[in-house]
């Protein structure tokens, strides 16, 4: 097949297969499948401050009245990372209010001075973690597959799923049906070890009790 590809200049490769792993957003994906997918948006400030917490861990907080989703701390070169997820946009800003002044007031949160803030999408999962593979010759990974363990930790499973996917391509190049099936397959542990970890998410907090 051939994919054009367009920037600073427009061209085209050609390929036997493709593999997407272009994240939750998964532009390509919504226009092989007409699906609109749901998001979770999460939203985080890096700042310069003290807390009284041991910056060698990360903490997530499920409590439903600090986020619609989880909410969570921890430290990244030497900067004090707070953040929220949400499944409104629009009330990002009053749950990030109410998680800073919980942590004031449980943590002895200080800040001194914000140094920058990002916000992004990622899937929204469901009960029974549904994955999808791909649609033709090509394959679907990582969070654009429905591959994302709790509190947002996608990486691990995004570089075991694309790994599969390859090998399923390298095994059987010439059978596009068998290449699917040959990835399901060898995700199964890795979608199995997914949904147990949701399903105990599910038993710790409300807000995900429809994942146990």
């Amino acid at each position: 097949m051939e994919i054009s590809l367009h920037g600073a200049n427009n061209y085209t490769e050609s390929a036997r297969y493709v593999l997407d792993c272009e994240g939750a957003v998964g532009i390509l994906k919504r226009k092989l499948t007409g699906e609109i997918p749901e998001y979770i948006t999460t939203f985080k400030t890096f700042n310069e401050g003290s807390i009284d917490l041991d910056p060698h861990y990360f903490y997530a907080y499920l409590q439903p009245e600090l986020s619609e989703y989880d909410a969570w701390f921890n430290v990244k070169d030497d900067l004090l990372v707070l953040g929220v997820s949400v499944k409104d946009m629009d009330k990002i800003g009053h749950y990030y209010g109410r998680f800073i002044a919980y942590m004031e007031e449980k943590h002895r949160l200080r800040i001194s001075r914000q140094t920058k803030e990002e916000k992004w999408l990622m899937p929204h999962i469901r009960p029974g973690c549904r994955v999808d593979y791909g649609v033709g010759r090509i394959l679907f990974a990582g969070e654009v597959a429905g591959f994302l363990n709790p509190m947002g930790e996608g990486i691990s499973a995004g570089m075991e799923s694309g790994y599969c996917a390859a090998n399923a391509v390298i095994e059987h190049l010439d059978n596009p049906e068998t290449v699917r099936e040959a990835y399901r397959k060898s995700t199964e542990n890795l979608k199995s070890y997914m949904q147990r970890q949701w399903s105990l998410v599910g038993g710790m907090a409300g807000t995900f009790r429809e994942m146990e």
